[in-house]
């Protein structure tokens, strides 16, 4: 993770993923399993769940709830997670997010 977090514009471009692209960032086999049981919880629980990366190696692995056809991630939301990813990673936990949708909210 660079030293410096991207600016909110840069931010909002991160890319998702699915989640078994966490096999190929090389982490070890008990974060792994910490990964997977966390998944497993969240699918039980009717997420998806997937991965967001931008460009300065930022990750989080996101369990998103929400009704079927819920509206895509806008760039702002895609942005708040990477802060809340850096800070994880900051602080040495896991970047493990949950996004629920409130449906009464749409406008």
């Amino acid at each position: 993770m660079s030293a410096r977090p991207m600016p909110s514009s840069a931010a909002g471009k991160g890319e998702p993923l699915p989640f078994e692209a966490l096999r190929m960032v090389g982490l070890s086999g008990t974060n792994m399993r910490r990964l997977e049981r966390y998944r497993q919880q969240q699918e039980d629980r009717g997420a998806d769940v997937f991965v967001i990366r931008w460009p300065d190696a930022t990750w989080c692995v996101l369990a998103l709830h929400c009704a079927p056809l819920s509206p895509a991630l806008a760039n702002e939301q895609i942005a708040e997670l990477y802060t809340n990813a850096r800070m994880m990673i900051r602080d040495g936990y896991l970047p493990k997010l949950v996004l629920r949708f409130d449906p009464s909210a749409r406008h």
